[in-house]
């Protein structure tokens, strides 16, 4: 008995022609480049860029601005500000980061409008006054919330730490 035939899935046989638009990209000629025909398009950004014709029927929807203008919307993702925002967000919120035992799993969270909003955070916060600083909670079992962070130098948060559980029970009783 034979072998059963391999199936071939049909090609795309999608039409592209000068002029179609995929995303943000136009299609302007066609290209020949090694091994296959491609699109030169223009962006709306006003950038050029060569794209395969099934790149441009699935996926690929900008000369790459598109993700550059997401991930820099508020212009400031090289500052520190920002990245101490995303440690905070990790630390509260994701299970996985390492940090989590001593913050999200106690119950502290991030506030609404911080939690989805650098912009909202950085307003409030404002700009660190020194690398010596770095942002820390008033009461150390509240939220990342208005009222309750401010930059703080590493002897000021030392002072504002939990007490140990043995510690804090003789304290009680005493």
């Amino acid at each position: 008995m034979d072998a059963p035939k391999a199936i071939r899935k049909p090609r795309c046989t999608m039409i592209i022609n000068p002029g179609d638009k995929f995303g943000r990209l136009t299609t302007v000629e066609r290209v020949f480049r090694k091994p296959r025909w491609r699109w030169l398009c223009q962006c709306d950004c006003g950038a050029q860029t060569i794209v395969a014709s099934h790149n441009l029927l699935a996926s690929t929807n900008s000369c790459g601005c598109w993700r550059r203008d997401r991930l820099k919307s508020h212009g400031l993702t090289e500052c520190a500000e920002y990245w101490i925002w995303v440690d905070i967000k990790q630390r509260c919120l994701n299970p996985k980061s390492r940090s989590f035992v001593w913050y999200g799993a106690r119950g502290i969270t991030v506030c609404d409008e911080w939690r989805d909003s650098f912009q909202a955070f950085y307003d409030y916060v404002g700009p660190r006054p020194s690398r010596e600083l770095s942002i820390d909670r008033k009461n150390n079992d509240g939220n990342y919330e208005p009222g309750n962070v401010r930059w703080a130098t590493a002897s000021e948060q030392a002072r504002n730490q939990r007490r140990p559980k043995q510690e804090a029970a003789s304290a009680a009783g005493a």
